[in-house]
């Protein structure tokens, strides 16, 4: 699999977030399910609302793209550093 930056996504990958946002929002309203995603530089594309109030947003959607630095919740902001790390490898 080939990391792809949000600038070079083809139509094709575009469609597929977008259906996977409309997917979590769904999810977001029958279950607490954790599940969020990221692009290639550690910026969030889409959470579950549980998983948006974790770390301090009222929505899934509000987390778009944000770094893990921008999190309301401190615990997350923090470690920012930390968890761009481990996406990295």
């Amino acid at each position: 699999m080939q990391l792809v930056k949000p600038q070079d996504y083809s139509t094709k990958q575009i469609q597929f977030i977008e259906e996977f946002e409309s997917a979590l929002a769904v999810l977001s309203k029958t279950s607490n399910i954790l599940i969020g995603a990221k692009d290639i530089y550690s910026r969030h594309i889409i959470a579950t609302d549980a998983c948006a109030r974790m770390i301090g947003f009222s929505s899934g959607r509000k987390v778009k793209g944000k770094l893990d630095a921008e999190m309301p919740l401190l615990a997350t902001a923090n470690y920012a550093a930390k968890y761009t790390q481990e996406d990295q490898r």
